[in-house]
C-alpha cells in the first residue's frame, strides 16, 4: 500500500503544477495577444524660436462610446518642442483594450522658451484654458499590435506676443496614426 501512495502524491503534484501553468499561461497571453497598445509622441517643425520647453504632466486617451479616460503617463515630463524637428519624443506607452478610441488630451503645466539668437528664457503663460490639449481624432487598439501616434504642435501657431507677454496656446498640426 505505500509504494501506491507515493506515486499519487506526485501525480498530485504534477496536475497541480500543471493547472498552475495553465493559469499563469492564460493569464499572459490574454496581456500579450488581447490587449493592444497605444505610444503617443510629440514633434514640431523648425520655426523662430532656439528652444522650446513643455512640460506635460499627462496624457489620457478615450475610447469610444465609454465615459472614462485611461492615463497614459502621469508623471511629469519636460519637453523641448523646437528640438524636436526632424525625430519626436515619446510621452507615454499604455495597454489598452483593442477597440475604436476617438480623443487625446495632453496635459500642460508650464512653458519656457528662448528666441532664436537669445540668451534669455521667456516664460510662457499657459491660458487655464489651454493647459489641456484635445486631440480629437479616430484610431484602433488591435490585439498585440502597438499604435503609434505623432502629436505634430504647430509651435509657429501655437506662441504669441500679446503686448509684451508671450503665450502658449496650443494649434495642433498633423497627428498621424
Amino acid at each position: 500500500t505505500t509504494g501506491s501512495a507515493i506515486p499519487m502524491k506526485h501525480a498530485r503534484l504534477l496536475a497541480v503544477a500543471i493547472a498552475v501553468l495553465v493559469i499563469v499561461g492564460g493569464i499572459a497571453a490574454y496581456f500579450l495577444l488581447y490587449e493592444g497598445a497605444v505610444a503617443v509622441y510629440v514633434k514640431d517643425a523648425p520655426g523662430q524660436w532656439e528652444n522650446v520647453w513643455v512640460t506635460f504632466s499627462g496624457v489620457s486617451i478615450h475610447q469610444s462610446g465609454q465615459n472614462a479616460s485611461w492615463n497614459v503617463t502621469s508623471t511629469e515630463q519636460t519637453v523641448d518642442l523646437a528640438a524636436l524637428t526632424n525625430v519626436s519624443a515619446l510621452l507615454g506607452k499604455i495597454s489598452l483594450s483593442p477597440g475604436h478610441y476617438q480623443q487625446i488630451r495632453l496635459s500642460v503645466v508650464n512653458v519656457t522658451g528662448r528666441l532664436v539668437g537669445s540668451t534669455q528664457i521667456l516664460t510662457i503663460n499657459v491660458p487655464p484654458d489651454n493647459g489641456t490639449m484635445k486631440i480629437a481624432g479616430q484610431f484602433v487598439i488591435s490585439s498585440g499590435q502597438t499604435t503609434t501616434i505623432t502629436i505634430d504642435i504647430n509651435l509657429a501657431a501655437s506662441l504669441h506676443d500679446v503686448n509684451g507677454t508671450w503665450m502658449f496656446t496650443p494649434v495642433v498640426g498633423v497627428s498621424s496614426a
